[in-house]
């Protein structure tokens, strides 16, 4: 596609490597309401959402908030490709008043462009919206103050978001009973899951192991680059309604090369069960390379089908991510991101504390996540990394 972008004065706009500030109006869903737990004066509130939530069977309140004055602000659109004249529209429609950049393409090797000091209003921004989703685009408001150096915690579901897939699924259908596993699904999360893992029920952990072996191979393409661009400071915390026993196993591959990864999911109950070997005496002409009955029995140890302890829900991540939060500095940011119902109130919560929360492939419609929430659906993982300023210098630094 061209480099050479109609501005709205009527000239050109060359595509540069360089970022310029500026002024302008912020659209609905540029947000950053508190700071520290004090209220930012560009933003106003106006509401709390019910949020239906199965995992509890309480409705959650999740605030909404507009922007009330104005403040410098970038827009950052991004893809597996930008068809032929997509950018210009969208410049015509969101008017940068400065330079725009084109942001690395990242795992994917896209388009991701940044368009510097936006000036429009609400419609305008609704158009530009409908753009890129008929281009298969993400589009995502960023607000000029927020720096990846200074992102201090990131949150992320695992099945789907971290990894390409679904471990608890990939396990029924190499390990357990599918037709079993089908029948135990509820509206509700979490009976459907306490129904669910007890129909994996004398599993062996040695079969459980192989599984999650072959699942963390199967980083979501960008995930680990991504990782690897935060801060060695930054804690990143693996927050999953799934096993605890394979959310550990990612945590440590990833915390050898970044020492602060927390886990937090469902640990499963095991037994130990007396279970035959493979090696069966009979098969031996020779009494003296027989075994006996008693040597040829080992201890094994199996899923029981049930779980320790309450269910990860969604109000659990929401309270997991605010503690974390709460040991920040001041000036620190965090972001969280996720693909399923059960991730919004966490996310919301991520928005609300001034972070970004940022909905992944998401498996629920556009409107479901509140105000605030960006939405990847096209890119790659690391494409959270371009909804903060300064990646682009970060990965030239590291040679990505």
């Amino acid at each position: 596609m061209s480099l050479k972008l109609g501005a709205h004065d009527g000239g050109t706009l060359a595509v540069t490597d360089a970022a310029v500030s500026g002024t302008m109006t912020a659209p609905p869903r540029s947000i950053s309401p508190t700071r520290r737990g004090t209220t930012d004066p560009r933003f106003e509130q106006i509401g709390r959402t019910p949020l239906t939530d199965d995992t509890s069977g309480r409705p959650p309140s999740v605030a909404s908030f507009r922007v009330s004055t104005r403040s410098p602000l970038h827009v950052v659109v991004q893809g597996p490709s930008a068809p032929h004249g997509t950018l210009e529209r969208l410049q015509a429609c969101l008017r940068p008043g400065a330079a725009t950049v084109r942001l690395p393409p990242g795992a994917l090797h896209g388009d991701a462009f940044r368009l510097h000091d936006v000036s429009y209003d609400a419609a305008d921004y609704a158009r530009a919206e409908e753009l890129a989703s008929e281009a298969s685009l993400d589009i995502s408001p960023v607000p000029d103050d927020r720096h990846i150096d200074n992102l201090a915690l990131f949150a992320t579901d695992v099945d789907k978001t971290l990894i390409d897939g679904d471990f608890h699924a990939k396990l029924v259908e190499l390990k357990g009973d599918p037709e079993a596993d089908a029948l135990a699904w509820r509206e509700d999360i979490v009976e459907s899951m306490r129904g669910r893992v007890a129909t994996l029920a004398g599993i062996g952990m040695e079969d459980f192991h192989e599984v999650g072996d072959m699942m963390a191979r199967r980083l979501m393409p960008g995930a680990r680059e991504f990782i690897g661009m935060l801060s060695p400071q930054a804690r990143v915390l693996l927050i999953s309604s799934g096993f605890t026993q394979f959310v550990e196993k990612l945590r440590d591959e990833l915390g050898a090369k970044h020492l602060h990864v927390h886990a937090h999911a469902n640990r499963l109950l095991t037994t130990l069960a007396e279970a035959q070997t493979s090696i069966d005496e009979e098969r031996f002409d020779d009494p003296a390379l027989s075994l006996s009955s008693e040597a040829s029995r080992v201890m094994s140890e199996l899923l029981t089908g049930k779980m320790d302890g309450e269910f990860l829900d969604g109000n659990v991540k929401e309270r997991l991510f605010r503690q974390y939060h709460a040991e920040l500095p001041d000036d620190a940011h965090s972001a969280a991101m996720g693909d399923g119902e059960n991730d919004i109130p966490m996310l919301a919560a991520a928005v609300e504390l001034g972070g970004v929360g940022a909905a992944f492939r998401p498996r629920y419609g556009r409107h479901l996540p509140p105000s605030g929430v960006d939405v990847i659906e096209h890119s790659g993982y690391d494409a959270l990394g371009n909804l903060f300023m300064g990646i682009e210098h970060r990965r030239r630094d590291t040679g990505q």
